[in-house]
Order: C-alpha cells, then structure tokens, then sequence
C-alpha cells in the first residue's frame, strides 16, 4: 500500500475491512448472520449498549451488557491506533510497498484475527448476548422486564432469560420447564404460556359467510313464500336452529378459553405463594435425616457400649460374688447403676431417632401436599373455602415431633385459622 496516511489508513478500514458478529445461538430466537464494515458494526453495538443500559440492570444481570461495552472498546483501541501505525510507517521508503492486510493487522494489534477472502479482510467477533437484530428480541426484553419485576438482581437472571429463548425455539420445551420446580424454569414456561393464550384468536368469519349466504337465500325464499308458504316456513325454521347451534358452538368455546386463561392464572398465583413453604418443608427434611443418622449413630454406639460393660464387667462381677468387707456401695452395684442408667440413655435416643423419623416424613407429606394441591389448582379442579381451609391448615399446622404431647390448640392453629377465614 502506497502512501500510507490517516486518510488511507481509514478509507482501508471502511472500505475492505468486513466485521462479522458471531452471536451465541444460546442468546437469539430467530437471527440472520451478521456482517458489515466497521461503521455498520459500531452502530449496531451502540444500539444495544443503549437498549440494555435502559434496562437499568442490577450487579449479577449486568453481564450480556458488558459483553457490549468490551467489543465497543475493543473497536475504539483499532480506531485509536491509526495514528500510532502511521508515524511507525513513516519510516519507510516510500516506494516499499506495506501489505494492507499488516497494515491492518497493526491496528488489530492481536485483539482479532484477519482472513483475506477476494480482496477484502474479514473479522469475526464472538458475542455472547441478545442482538436487537433478533426478530423476536422484543419478546426477550419484553420477559427480561417482566423477571424482574419479581427478581430482581437474581443470580439466575440469564439462565431464566435462556430457559425462555429455548422454548421459544422448542414449544416442545414448554411442558418440561412448567413442571420444573426452580422459578427461573418454570416462571420461563408460564410467561410463554399467557403471551400465547392472549394470541388465540377465534375466527368468525367463516361463520359470517355463511350468515351472509343464509340472508340471501332467505330473501330469494321470502320472494316464494305466497306459493310455498309452508314449506318456506319449516326450512326457515330449521336454519334458524342451525344458526343457533354454531353461535352456541362458538360461545361455549370462548367461555372454555376464557375458562382455561383463569386456571392458569390461578395456578400461576398459587405456585407463587406455595413456592416458599414447598422448599421449607423439603429443606426441613433434608436435615431430619442427617438429625436421624446423628442419633441412629448414637443409638448403636451406646448399645454397643452397654454390651461391653455387660459382657467385661457386670456379668464376671455377679459370678465373682460379692466381695468381703463393708462397702457403702460395692463395686457391683456401681455397674448395676451405670447399666440402668445405659439402658435410659438408649430409650432417649430412641426417642430422639423416632421423632426425626417422624418428623421428615411428615416434612415430605407436607411438600407432596402442596404440589398436589398446586397440580388441582393447574388442572381447573374447582376447591371451595372450605376444601382450601383444611389444605392450608394441614401445610401450616404445628408439627408433632413425638416428644411432648400438647392437647391445648396452639397459638399458630389460631392465627392460621384468622387468617384463612378472612
């Protein structure tokens, strides 16, 4: 490249340098590969840097904007070395010739790769983000917008936003992620599921065609009527019906719909407020059973204990005979008391190992309890207050552990029973 100038240098990198953004299918619904020059790509990088920074995004969201900012630093370091490789040429002789492709590779200074295709430079540039230039981006923001309204700065902020592009590209998917028990899988799902129910459109124009083809035909009968009276009247009267039959066709399906969008809702408002106490109750027993290893532990290790001091002690003593001499307490009796008091200790841990037994599975009938009543609320079934007062006082009900027995209703019986019956 002859006369190698800022101006040269610049037409170059418009001109014959060809960017190209390879976005993460993890990131986009429906894209098109991405190329253009340079100002193309730093307009599109703008665009986004814009679009992400109205988000007003929180510490653990902030990645796929600063996967922005990076490429858009990396593009103004190539920028603001033109300069820099001018002066570096101006040392040679002005006939040498400069590949343009080194001259390029000067201002890339390593950040990216070159390959030359027909006389053009070609870049690809990695982008681990969503694109604007995705056809359903919209949609994406639309449920970034709508996640965080309920979590906001969650740490699970893009595996929720992945879990939805994934079923917008599978509807498939949709199934698996709603029963998913974590929220940023199965909030995914349900947002999916109300955006297509408010796309269901009834099409009724079938049904006016034919109400048109019907009003004609009357008209042309209507005309016949003072020759065919009668029998102008019975077919009158039969269409009639069948209109009647198709427009109560036609109500009961929008009802059914309108039906169907209440369930989910419900359901959606329902896993909301049993989310919390589902994990509780699983959380709860999880940890009875390192409590019910903890005292199976102990059970065994004082039994074992306590057939040591039989076997080594108790027993030789007893068939030694008592010894002569007078002892307050002989050294018989001493052992007699240490193995009462052994076998009192083991009743104890028994006790104990039974009651975290008892107490983790009722921590699982309480976690099963909930989804159940999760699923009848999903599948429509209709529960009255009073269905729904014995469910909720059988999830939040004071638990019985097995060691002290109250037949006095609790405090907490009584708050459940306010707050339910309001």
């Amino acid at each position: 490249m002859e006369n190698i100038t800022e101006t040269s240098v610049k037409q170059l990198i418009y001109d014959k340098w060809i960017f190209r953004l390879d976005i993460s299918n993890t990131y986009w619904i429906k894209l098109e590969p991405i190329e253009g020059s340079l100002a193309k790509i730093e307009e599109i990088i703008a665009r986004n840097i814009k679009k992400l920074k109205s988000l007003e995004l929180k510490d653990n969201e902030f990645r796929p904007f600063n996967e922005w900012v990076y490429i858009e630093n990396t593009i103004k370091t190539i920028a603001s070395r033109i300069s820099f490789v001018v002066d570096q040429y101006k040392e040679y002789d002005e006939k040498e010739l400069v590949p343009e492709k080194e001259i390029l590779e000067q201002l890339a200074n390593g950040t990216v790769s070159i390959v030359e295709e027909s006389g053009k430079y070609f870049t690809t540039i990695s982008v681990n983000s969503y694109c604007d230039l995705d056809q359903f981006y919209e949609l994406i923001i639309e449920f970034i917008e709508s996640f965080r309204k309920n979590y906001k700065n969650d740490s699970n902020f893009e595996a929720a936003v992945n879990n939805f592009i994934t079923i917008n590209k599978d509807k498939n998917q949709v199934g698996y992620f709603f029963y998913r028990t974590n929220y940023y899988e199965n909030l995914s799902a349900l947002f999916w599921i109300e955006k297509f129910v408010k796309t269901i459109n009834f099409d009724t124009s079938s049904v006016d065609s034919e109400l048109k083809k019907l009003q004609g035909f009357i008209k042309s009968e209507h005309d016949e009527a003072s020759k065919i009276q009668k029998n102008s009247k019975n077919f009158f009267d039969e269409s009639i019906d069948d209109i009647k039959q198709k427009f109560s066709k036609l109500n009961d399906n929008v009802i059914e719909a309108e039906k169907r969008l209440k369930d989910l809702e419900e359901a959606y408002k329902e896993k909301l407020k049993l989310e919390a106490p589902e994990e509780l109750w699983n959380s709860r027993a999880n940890d009875q059973e390192s409590s019910i290893f903890t005292w199976g532990a102990l059970t065994i290790v004082t039994i074992i204990g306590l057939i040591v001091l039989l076997s080594q002690y108790l027993i030789p003593s007893i068939l030694q005979g008592t010894p002569n001499g007078n002892y307050w307490i002989n050294t018989t009796s001493m052992i007699f008391l240490a193995t009462a008091f052994m076998i009192y200790i083991i009743k104890v841990e028994i006790k104990f190992w039974t009651s975290s037994w008892h107490l983790k599975k009722v921590y699982q009938q309480k976690a099963a309890l909930t989804r159940f009543y999760q699923a009848l609320i999903a599948d429509g079934k209709d529960i009255n207050e009073e269905e729904r007062l014995l469910i909720m006082k059988a999830l939040f009900s004071e638990v019985n552990t097995g060691l002290v027995t109250n037949s006095e209703k609790s405090d907490l019986d009584v708050v459940i029973n306010s707050i339910l019956k309001k």
